[in-house]
């Protein structure tokens, strides 16, 4: 009973806070660019996002942000209030994180203005009010930060056209992985959540009906490849200068996270002034699970499947 009433209480809150911002920031103007992490699934997003919140002062879309997805900026403005201060503990589950202060993908903020069943969104696909509420909320999160807000939700990767659109402010880094790591981490993934290797699992790629019909280890190489295909085409088709963005490699992040945060800050200076480095003490390095975790002859096909598409 305790849970149905908790629930009910954050739907009516979440209905006040459409109609409290829509009218309270309804002219607020976006004075920092927002950032947008791109990669694939299990290309060490998660990790990433994770360190940049802790090592800067940027925001983010936190666990209890998303409790409140129509409120943001109002969440914000009591993060910022009370002065809390975020250190990651560089925990996750396939980018789910368990603390209301983590940095969260946050489904339920992103799908009240891009519809959820769509493996590539144009423009097009879009109302123009909803690309308009999209950017008054990023607008309104930032001026409560002062400062830019990350974003990581994979997803994003097929919203590029619609993102950059309406904010041509946008900044994009995008994280990669060795493709075999990559694509055993996203096998492993499958088996954790779906009890198998067929069934596709995260983000879908505009060939997601064909490759269903292929082997898992084709599934998940064509599922990065393809990945790294649209956000690449779509930064150069819709013109994005090279300054807005970054790529981090995901092994040089774990091997000296100093130097890829020296980089990342490089970057953020080149961008937006207001972001510095906190105080935080932040890890020199992340050991990398060099353990097969799949099906041994299953990992000699992946392996055997990248090899020869090498050649």
């Amino acid at each position: 009973m305790q849970k149905f009433i908790s629930r009910q209480l954050i739907k009516l809150s979440n209905k006040f806070f459409t109609y409290f911002e829509s009218i309270w920031y309804r002219n607020v103007k976006l004075n920092y660019p927002p950032i947008f992490i791109l990669g694939a699934p299990r290309s060490g997003s998660t990790l990433l996002f994770q360190l940049i919140t802790s090592a800067f002062n940027v925001g983010y879309l936190s666990n209890l942000h998303c409790r409140f997805y129509c409120g943001p900026a109002f969440i914000e403005k009591l993060n910022c209030k009370f002065k809390h201060k975020y250190l990651s503990d560089y925990s996750s589950n396939h980018g789910d994180t368990k603390l209301l202060t983590e940095p969260s993908e946050c489904g339920a903020f992103w799908y009240r203005f891009f519809l959820p069943a769509i493996n590539y969104t144009k423009i097009t696909n879009i109302e123009s009010k909803k690309m308009d509420d999209f950017r008054r909320n990023i607008a309104a999160i930032s001026k409560e930060r002062k400062n830019s807000i990350v974003f990581k939700n994979l997803y994003a990767a097929l919203r590029i056209e619609p993102i950059v659109d309406v904010i041509p402010e946008a900044l994009f880094i995008i994280i990669n992985r060795d493709e075999t790591d990559n694509a055993h981490s996203i096998l492993d993934a499958r088996m954790r959540v779906n009890g198998n290797y067929e069934e596709w699992w995260s983000l879908p790629t505009q060939e997601l009906e064909q490759l269903k019909c292929q082997p898992a280890e084709v599934q998940v190489v064509k599922q990065i490849r393809n990945t790294y295909k649209i956000i690449e085409s779509d930064l150069t088709r819709l013109n994005v200068r090279k300054h807005k963005i970054l790529t981090i490699n995901y092994e040089e992040l774990c091997d000296d996270v100093y130097e890829q945060l020296d980089k990342i800050e490089v970057f953020f200076k080149d961008n937006n002034k207001n972001i510095k480095r906190t105080n935080n003490i932040i890890p020199k390095t992340f050991q990398r699970n060099k353990q097969i975790k799949i099906d041994p002859q299953l990992y000699q096909s992946l392996k055997n499947y990248i090899n020869r598409e090498q050649l």
